[in-house]
């Protein structure tokens, strides 16, 4: 059995594109941050530098516990040790 493409976009010129003929003529306005977006996140990233024995400390405990994630295991400690 043969196969057969269709063509469903007609011929184009690559240079036509590749020199921005179909790109919109000014760039769109960046959005402005709402404060609403900033105030909705779950949660913010920061880095924690620990040295090698503290790291073999926590993994061993993320082992002991079911083979959960360092950062899980984070927040597991800081919510049951945290003052309310």
């Amino acid at each position: 059995m043969a196969i057969k493409q269709l063509k469903t976009t007609p011929d184009r010129d690559p240079l036509t594109f590749i020199n921005g003929a179909g790109a919109p003529k000014e760039p769109a306005p960046a959005p402005e941050p709402s404060s609403s977006a900033s105030s909705s996140a779950k949660s913010t990233r920061f880095f924690v530098y620990m040295d090698d024995e503290t790291l073999a400390r926590i993994d061993k405990e993320c082992r002991r516990r079911g083979k959960i994630g360092r950062s899980t295991l984070l927040r597991q400690l800081a919510a049951e040790h945290l003052p309310e």
